[in-house]
């Protein structure tokens, strides 16, 4: 009922939703069951928009379900109760139709089907009494071949090139498998090349209309190409690190003691390739300070807070505005690129300003990581995935990926025509190209290292010259 009053009854017509309004079903206290078949609100499903462009047809199918004991209404004097249904001539046991009616609905008007469970902290029927009906929703479920369709993003020839660093402890692969078998999905496991990830630079520049995370954003936009293939819409993690503290800089002492934007503390790096005219010029420090204070300023406050927590907070409202705003605008990009609907479940408004207020010790427990959220999802899970340490999304160590982005700058660097030369030192670049990359030191977040800054440089490069961007001094 909540779900239709919510989300279906304010996208319909006034004269459908009048109708639709006084049909829903009424709940109510006590054990007693007043459905027998199912009943569908309204009769002919109804299209409605969720958001602002998603067209989908709703309708309620008010289903009695398995009963569970200790539920009543099935009898009448001492004996099971005999009702009309439309799928016979005469009355039935009550259980019977009940049992008719819910694998008709499960097997001829479902597409999707979500087991929700109860805790027992509600209501006045025992949580035990609901496990046997759960586990027969489940099997008839799965006898409909309906399966979850799951995907893993990784590069070809990084099981050969990865290198483990403190931000990416290691590879994905092996808890995937893990992970699907266990939960039974039609998993797919994606790969992609150097050459798909190198034409994509651009790729997502026109999907972002800025210079955006490089390759880390090009392999994202390469991938939702490939999911959408197979579904139209796909739900994401993304926002669970900002929210439950999950990344190294919410940990780190250097990182709270700092007075700077945690997953960017030095400008020195991003300021390596440039000119020395464009430095005099452009005062990135003061912006990127600037920025950071104003941030600082328009955090809201709890009274009674520690200093330390009053930083976490702090840090925590600076990855809201920024580093997980960028992270929402890329996934979003990205998936739509290619027709892909991408749902980031973490980024609900009602979960992020409830965990804004949860204090520390309670999402991060005895120093575990994320430890709120790892223990939600005990028994869940395999314990050894659950309490993984974490790693974020992949990216390659393929030194030939490396090469084809130095080449190209090589080229560019050449032509006397490049609008980024203006901003370049040339000495600089070709030097910074002879020198070995640091692929465990990012200068920007947890995978923005030495290979994507070249990548970066390619991007403004075709920025400038496809936007038709004159810099002005």
């Amino acid at each position: 009922r909540r779900f239709m009053e919510i989300l279906a009854l304010p996208g319909m017509e006034e004269s459908v939703r009048r109708e639709v309004q006084d049909q829903l079903p009424v709940s109510g206290s006590g054990k007693t069951v007043t459905t027998v078949e199912p009943k569908f609100i309204p009769r002919e499903a109804v299209e409605v928009m969720l958001g602002n462009e998603i067209p989908v047809k709703l309708r309620l199918i008010d289903c009695v379900g398995y009963m569970v004991p200790e539920a009543a209404g099935d009898r009448e004097n001492d004996k099971e109760r005999m009702v009309k249904t439309p799928w016979f001539a005469e009355e039935i046991p009550f259980h019977q139709a009940a049992e008719i009616g819910t694998r008709k609905v499960v097997q001829e008007h479902s597409t999707i089907g979500l087991v929700i469970t109860c805790d027992g902290s509600f209501g006045e029927i025992p949580r035990n009494n609901f496990v046997e009906s759960e586990e027969r929703t489940v099997r008839e479920l799965k006898k409909q071949g309906k399966v979850l369709n799951t995907f893993s993003f990784d590069f070809r020839n990084n099981q050969k090139y990865f290198r483990s660093n403190s931000f990416q402890p290691s590879q994905d692969r092996p808890w995937v498998e893990k992970m699907s078998t266990y939960a039974k999905t039609n998993h797919h496991f994606l790969e992609c090349n150097n050459q798909s990830q190198f034409d994509c630079l651009f790729k997502a520049v026109e999907a972002r209309d800025l210079p955006c995370m490089a390759d880390v954003e090009s392999s994202m936009l390469y991938f939702c190409s490939l999911v959408a293939k197979y579904n139209l819409v796909t739900l994401t993690g993304e926002c669970a690190d900002e929210i439950f503290g999950g990344y190294p800089w919410f940990h780190q002492k250097e990182a709270l003691e700092h007075p700077c934007f945690p997953w960017s503390p030095s400008m020195a790096p991003r300021k390596v390739l440039l000119s020395d005219e464009v430095l005099q010029e452009l005062p990135l420090e003061e912006y990127a300070r600037s920025a950071y204070e104003k941030t600082i300023r328009d955090t809201p406050r709890l009274a009674g807070e520690t200093p330390l927590e009053a930083r976490r907070r702090e840090i925590a409202y600076l990855n809201l505005r920024w580093f997980m705003a960028t992270l929402l605008d890329r996934m979003d990009r990205t998936s739509m690129y290619s027709g892909l609907e991408a749902r980031v479940p973490f980024a609900d408004h009602r979960i992020v300003e409830y965990l804004f207020n949860v204090p520390w010790h309670m999402k991060c427990p005895d120093k575990k990581v994320k430890g709120l959220l790892r223990f939600a999802g005990e028994g869940l899970l395999p314990a050894d995935i659950l309490w993984r340490k974490k790693s974020p999304y992949p990216k390659t160590y393929d030194p030939a990926y490396e090469a084809l982005l130095g080449n190209r700058l090589k080229e560019i660097l050449s032509s006397p025509n490049a609008p980024i030369r203006v901003l370049l030192d040339s000495k600089k670049v070709r030097k910074y190209l002879d020198t070995p990359s640091d692929y465990g030191k990012p200068w920007y977040g947890q995978l923005m290292a030495g290979p994507q800054m070249l990548a970066y440089m390619l991007q403004i490069n075709y920025w400038l010259e496809t936007y038709h961007i004159s810099l002005l001094s």
